[in-house]
């Protein structure tokens, strides 16, 4: 999983995982498009913290909450609607 992954990455370079903040760097994204994915039922990282990113990010942004998901199977849990997000955001900010 993601998380799992981040964390195995601040262990191998030495990063305390508290220092990262990618609300910080949300500034630095802008003029591009970012699109926030994240499951709704996730046990792992709340649900809030996309929110939060969302709404700390400049436009153009997207978020899309998957219902039936956890912290992972985003795409599993309704893969025609996961593929109408994906292409609708690709095909508004890939032009």
């Amino acid at each position: 999983c993601w998380v799992c992954l981040v964390c195995w990455v601040c262990l191998v370079l030495g990063l305390d995982i508290h220092q990262l903040r990618p609300i910080d760097d949300l500034a630095q994204i802008s003029p591009r498009a970012i699109m926030f994915i994240h499951g709704k039922n996730d046990p792992v990282v709340v649900v809030s913290n996309s929110q939060n990113l969302f709404n700390a990010a400049q436009e153009p942004k997207t978020l899309y909450i998957v219902d039936d998901a956890s912290h992972g199977g985003l795409m599993e849990a309704d893969p025609e609607e996961f593929e109408r997000q994906i292409v609708r955001f690709l095909d508004t900010h890939l032009k």
